[in-house]
């Protein structure tokens, strides 16, 4: 595994200035879908029961100037446990969650709840512009604010945007 998306799966920091950082190159945050919905079953990981409302927002961190999608996160997000401002940028999206979170100093606690590898299937196929049978990388996390479960995140992402060419 290429030795920075190692660093991604497990950081509890904001991916975006990551991403920009390494790559040098401006990442675009690209909403997707944001909907309110209601929950078909009990999300215990961000302390929802069936048929509580959420927002789902699906989001991809894109390149600017190579249009590359390195990473597409999907969040379940407690809105109403948001100071209304936020509520309103995140509903504009922007901005990552992380970086309205970081840019409003708002304390919070970032948990890492699992990351793994899986088949890329269709859909994240589609996104990353790879075949379906190749590997991506995915990590869960929560974000806890005041001591309580506000943002469930998935992040995936495809090694190969990650691996340094050989003239780096």
């Amino acid at each position: 595994m290429a030795p920075f998306l190692r660093v991604l799966l497990v950081t509890d920091g904001t991916v975006t200035k990551f991403l920009e950082a390494y790559l040098w190159e401006p990442i675009a945050v690209e909403k997707c879908l944001q909907e309110e919905t209601t929950l078909k079953q009990d999300e215990p990981l961000l302390g929802v029961k069936k048929g509580e409302s959420v927002i789902l927002r699906r989001i991809l961190l894109r390149g600017v100037r190579t249009g590359k999608v390195y990473t597409f996160a999907e969040s379940l997000i407690r809105i109403q446990l948001l100071e209304p401002s936020i509520q309103k940028d995140l509903l504009e999206g922007r901005l990552g969650i992380g970086e309205l979170l970081r840019d409003r100093r708002l304390e919070t606690y970032r948990e890492i709840l699992e990351f793994g590898k899986e088949k890329a299937g269709k859909e994240w196929a589609l996104y990353f512009k790879i075949k379906s049978g190749d590997p991506i990388y995915y990590r869960r996390y929560r974000i806890m604010i005041k001591g309580s479960p506000v943002i469930l995140i998935t992040e995936r992402f495809f090694e190969g945007h990650f691996r340094l060419s050989e003239k780096e």
